[in-house]
């Protein structure tokens, strides 16, 4: 299988870096934080105030959270013209950056020990049909946030969500949703990784009133204090905010371990499918060859990608991608009888550039490979990214090696 990978860059040469970084701090775990409640604080808990619940007037009950009040901005009375408002109590968490946003009124922000906390009153991005339950309106909230798989925020493309995954949402009652979303995240700033344990909740605290919490939680942010954090945000918004140290790291190592992030200058940055790593048999320094297992024979298949420029070649690569004919011939003749049905197209543009695909079967001693041959042409490299697999396997090579055209950053 490794033969049939070097048999498409045998028009050429190859090879990689690998480095797995292990960066990961959490300290405190959700089940930890939950076992010790005696009869004590079940009696207390009793007195605690609530979202939308009955006001409990002078409460210092908390340690984390200070007591403030939003206003929410509802319609004309048409009867009088004065607009309608309706004030909430709620409990921000206490810190150098928390308080109610004076820009956005119905609206507070914090970050602390490693918690990002935001609350929000009728939030403009959230339907407001009354006649639409609160799990449909979360859905349609968390899939506006989320959008498909590209893991990028709508309207916000310089944050990133590697590695997402995305809970379904939970009814809470005949009034409230949560759901949850994890993801690993890239800090610029101390250049290392961290996971991000994100919860959602929405709760309709009177027809005309929602209330949208958000909660992020930064594995590479956490202190000692966090545990008692959650629990008094958990107590007051009556929901719970999904955190597992243990769960984080597992994520983390796992991502990196997939990751292997390259040394190799312009060398293709993706995420492959859970399960893929490095072929550390055949990669070397310009040539990089991922598959299952990081085994491309036990596999039966596997995707390579190499930079044409750090090995030398330049102009005359640039002919053979402007000419489909010459590079028709130029395929046919380096692998002679052993390539079946071989057709060139132009695939349009991807992350490498104006590319230029080629499709054949390799035949060799009766075993039958598919094999997709990509030439990229960017503004200043060029790539070349070939899929292979043994005809009898089930999978789809080549649906991982579009998704890489696709999403792919070139580094």
């Amino acid at each position: 299988m490794a033969g049939c990978l070097f048999c498409g860059m045998a028009l050429m040469g190859c090879g990689p870096m690998g480095q797995l970084r292990n960066v990961a701090r959490a300290n405190v775990d959700t089940k930890d934080r939950r076992e010790e409640n005696t009869e004590d604080e079940d009696k207390a808990a009793a007195k605690i105030p609530v979202l939308g619940g009955d006001a409990v007037e002078g409460y210092e009950g908390f340690s984390y959270l200070h007591e403030d009040s939003l206003t929410a901005y509802m319609e004309e009375d048409a009867e009088n013209g004065r607009i309608k408002r309706k004030t909430v109590t709620v409990y921000i968490p206490e810190g150098k950056n928390s308080g109610k946003n004076g820009e956005l009124s119905g609206t507070a922000s914090a970050d602390v020990f490693g918690v990002s906390f935001y609350f929000s009153l009728n939030p403009y991005d959230i339907s407001d049909d009354k006649k639409e339950p609160a799990t449909e309106k979360l859905q349609g909230y968390m899939e506006k946030t989320y959008p498909g798989s590209s893991g990028k925020k709508e309207g916000d493309g310089s944050r990133d969500y590697e590695d997402l995954e995305v809970s379904g949402v939970r009814g809470l009652g005949q009034d409230a949703a949560s759901a949850t979303a994890k993801y690993c995240r890239w800090n610029a700033e101390k250049e290392e990784y961290s996971v991000i344990y994100a919860t959602y909740y929405l709760k309709e605290l009177e027809p005309d009133v929602l209330a949208l919490l958000e909660v992020e939680i930064d594995s590479g942010e956490v202190t000692s204090k966090t545990p008692e954090l959650l629990k008094e945000l958990e107590a007051f918004y009556e929901v719970s905010l999904e955190w597992n140290s243990s769960g984080a790291q597992e994520k983390l190592e796992d991502y990196l371990s997939r990751k292997e992030e390259k040394k190799i200058p312009g060398m293709i940055e993706f995420q492959f499918p859970k399960g893929w790593k490095i072929d550390e048999n055949y990669s070397g320094e310009e040539l990089v060859i991922y598959a299952p297992g990081g085994d491309s024979d036990g596999a039966g298949c596997g995707i390579a990608i190499t930079n044409l420029d750090a090995m030398g070649y330049t102009g005359e690569i640039f002919d053979w991608l402007e000419d489909g004919e010459y590079l028709e011939t130029f395929i046919q003749e380096g692998l002679g009888d052993h390539a079946d049905g071989l057709t060139v197209q132009d695939y349009g543009t991807t992350c490498i550039g104006e590319t230029t695909l080629a499709k054949f079967v390799y035949n060799e001693a009766g075993e039958m490979v598919d094999c997709q041959l990509y030439f990229g042409k960017g503004s200043e490299s060029m790539y070349l990214v070939v899929a292979i697999q043994f005809q009898w396997l089930e999978m789809n090579t080549f649906e991982v090696a579009e998704e890489l055209l696709e999403k792919g950053k070139v580094e």
